[in-house]
């Protein structure tokens, strides 16, 4: 059977390519800075309204087009994620040199847990959640295991919310 190209998932994916950049740009162009009321303020909060969906976008293609894989818990699934976290320790070691040189370890360590120790660690805090709860969410929505897929899915959002962040 042969795999036909999908211009449409193209195009979403060139979209959120194009709200990257600029969401971004805005940065560039002095959007943040802007605080009197005026027509360009206007503009850039409604472009700025519609390009924040830049990552919602990606994630949004990449869960439709592994919607047909079947994920579950195992030794290789988590082994995927040791290269991920390798090169975030990697990323947060040479972010936290000037640290280092000013003796903060210890804030090093808080930061490197906290997702925060390099920039847009953010993305990859988000990203692991996301994979480990993948096998919760196939579980959930697969019809044969409606009711444990339930149990499951608000125990870890129980969880996840009972906690306190601060």
């Amino acid at each position: 059977m042969e795999k036909r190209k999908r211009v449409d998932l193209d195009l979403i994916r060139c979209c959120a390519i194009i709200f990257v950049i600029t969401v971004h740009g805005l940065s560039y162009a002095g959007f943040y800075e802007l605080s009197k009321p005026s027509l360009l303020l206007l503009i850039c909060h409604l472009i700025r309204c519609i390009v924040i969906t830049c990552v919602p976008l990606f994630l949004i293609l990449t869960g439709y087009l592994s919607s047909e894989k079947r994920y579950t818990y195992s030794i290789d699934y988590f082994k995927k994620l040791i290269r991920l976290i390798a090169i975030y320790t990697l990323c947060a070691l040479i972010c936290s040199i000037p640290k280092f040189i000013r003796g903060e370890f210890g804030e090093f360590f808080v930061a490197f847990f906290e997702f925060k120790a390099a920039p847009y660690a953010w993305y990859l805090a988000m990203y692991l959640g996301l994979y480990l709860l993948i096998p919760i969410l196939n579980d959930f929505l697969s019809n044969e295991n409606i009711r444990g897929g339930a149990k499951t899915f608000c125990s870890y959002s129980f969880s996840c919310t009972s906690y306190d962040y601060k």
